[in-house]
């Protein structure tokens, strides 16, 4: 059997049938419980040491350096040396056909094509299908 330190945890073997009274890896009373740790606090500052080392916010001044007038924003576009003047340009608008109420109605789509409901399929039918299947497979190959 073992017994364990309460301390490191070490296991002890015990010695012609008694329990050891000491660790071999401590040397500490296995029974003994460990010496708690300190753990030291951290320190809570103050309202006024935070507000002390708080840096004051310093005022911005805004100068402008520059105005803009209306009048003199012009669109600059490099043209890689060609002139504006010399541009020409083809602008075609497409309006679409207005179509009116009276119109669709007197033009109505035809009628989507319907299939029958009660259509059997047979075993025939089946092994039909699934020859014409196997038949595209091999030609697609």
């Amino acid at each position: 059997m073992k017994a364990y330190c309460i301390s490191c945890g070490a296991a002890n073997d015990y010695k012609n049938g008694q329990k050891p009274v000491t660790c071999t890896k401590c040397k500490r009373n296995i029974n003994a419980s460990a010496a708690p740790v300190q753990v030291a606090k951290p320190a809570i500052p103050s309202l006024a040491d935070l507000m002390a080392r708080q840096a004051p916010a310093r005022p911005v001044a805004i100068h402008p350096s520059f105005t803009i007038e209306d009048d003199e924003l012009e669109p600059y576009i490099d043209l890689g040396g060609i002139s504006s003047s010399d541009l020409k340009f083809d602008i075609e608008i497409d309006k679409p056909n207005s179509i009116k109420l009276g119109d669709a109605l007197a033009n109505p789509a035809p009628p989507p094509v319907r299939q029958p409901k009660n259509k059997t399929v047979t075993k025939a039918s089946r092994k039909q299908a699934l020859k014409s299947i196997l038949a595209a497979q091999k030609s697609s190959r």
